[in-house]
């Protein structure tokens, strides 16, 4: 037996009942199946898998693996196998099983399953890319689901207006701090009762709290709770709008116009009409 001859090394020691020894030898010498079938032998399944993976005899590493209980493992190292044969279907399914879903997500893509990819994105987390994957198919709904888990709620809130869903577009509105737009959406589509709730909560400070003040009076006066003349009159007040809701600045609107038009700082009255 000649020194530099591994495989005959490796076979002196397994005759010699050293499976260990002779699957060392074997593995140093690049005879990996050999070297995997010793640790076999020894009930060293792990490193068997290991080196028939590295092998690239991936049914047999498959199966240890499942063997040992490590599933995922065992669903990826198949994938590689479809991967070999350029079967990027099932492949994408082997590491969709293997929980693997952004390398899921391209070979879904690669084999034109668009929609499942998009789905792979959104698991394996890249809401952007997914987002990007759900417009380009022509799918609002699912675009703007991954906007939303991105927290780009006001682009989100615009993708389920689109597809049809006000009440999450305004939820998302709302969390965003945009209560004008909110209630806008609701006032759209008639639902004056939304409407209202979400005007009401309008800042004082916000350039819309005035057209919110508006939109609030008008719906108050179709409901028979305001004078139309008080609303009307509205615009031509000056009025203390530093009310904390939108209701008080509709309030105070009101009580200004009953009280009649106030001095301005000159002590005249606006309009030559006459103050109490």
């Amino acid at each position: 037996m000649r020194a530099e001859d591994p495989e005959a090394a490796a076979s002196a020691y397994e005759r010699a009942g050293d499976a260990v020894k002779a699957a060392r030898i074997y593995s140093m010498g690049g005879y990996l199946s050999d070297a995997a079938e010793s640790y076999i032998k020894v009930n060293d399944v792990q490193k068997a898998a290991d080196l028939y993976y590295e092998g690239k005899q991936y049914l047999k590493a498959a199966e240890l693996y499942r063997q040992i209980g490590n599933t995922k493992k065992a669903y990826a190292v198949s994938a590689e196998l479809y991967l070999d044969e350029r079967n990027y279907l099932e492949a994408a399914r082997m590491y969709e099983k293997a929980e693997d879903y952004l390398q899921a997500a391209d070979l879904y893509e690669r084999a034109s399953q668009i929609k499942k990819a998009g789905e792979m994105l959104m698991k394996g987390g890249d809401f952007a890319r997914a987002n990007e994957i759900f417009q380009s198919s022509g799918d609002p709904l699912l675009a703007a689901q991954a906007l939303e888990k991105s927290k780009r709620f006001k682009e989100a809130a615009q993708l389920y207006l689109k597809a049809g869903a006000h009440e999450v577009a305004a939820r998302l509105l709302e969390e965003s701090g945009d209560f004008y737009e909110a209630g806008m959406i609701f006032h759209k589509v008639g639902r004056m009762e939304d409407t209202v709730a979400f005007l009401q909560k309008v800042d004082s400070q916000s350039g819309n709290y005035y057209s919110a003040s508006l939109i609030l009076g008008q719906i108050f006066m179709e409901r028979g709770m305001l004078d139309a003349r008080l609303v009307a009159g509205a615009v031509d007040l000056h009025v203390d709008l530093a009310a904390q809701s939108v209701a008080g600045a509709v309030t105070a609107t009101i009580e200004a116009r009953r009280a009649g038009p106030r001095r301005d700082a000159s002590g005249r009255c606006p309009r030559r009409r006459p103050c109490p």
